[in-house]
């Protein structure tokens, strides 16, 4: 668990620190269809608190049930500022390519 709580902090922090906001979490689920929660991550502070109740929680992501195929509705002030979001997400293989 350690390690993909690592991967959720980096995952997020990625979106954070280049300006953006996570909105929710969402997964296409084959039998249920979209599952969606709302999450609502505006900064590194934010993120840790999430980051906190994962670890103290008997949490399980929602990808788990997609094999960690998820999404994001991810705001920001600017189209540089997703830019740069997407560059960091990709960088990281985050970024789900078709």
């Amino acid at each position: 668990m350690k390690h993909e709580l690592e991967e959720i902090g980096q995952e997020l922090l990625a979106i954070v620190d280049n300006g953006g906001r996570v909105q929710n979490i969402l997964i296409d689920h084959p039998v249920y269809g979209e599952i969606e929660t709302l999450v609502k991550l505006t900064c590194r502070r934010d993120v840790q608190h999430f980051l906190e109740q994962v670890e103290n929680s008997d949490f399980r992501p929602l990808s788990e049930l997609t094999d960690g195929i998820h999404y994001h509705l991810v705001e920001a002030e600017t189209q540089q500022d997703l830019h740069y979001i997407e560059e960091a997400l990709d960088k990281l293989g985050y970024l789900v390519k078709d």
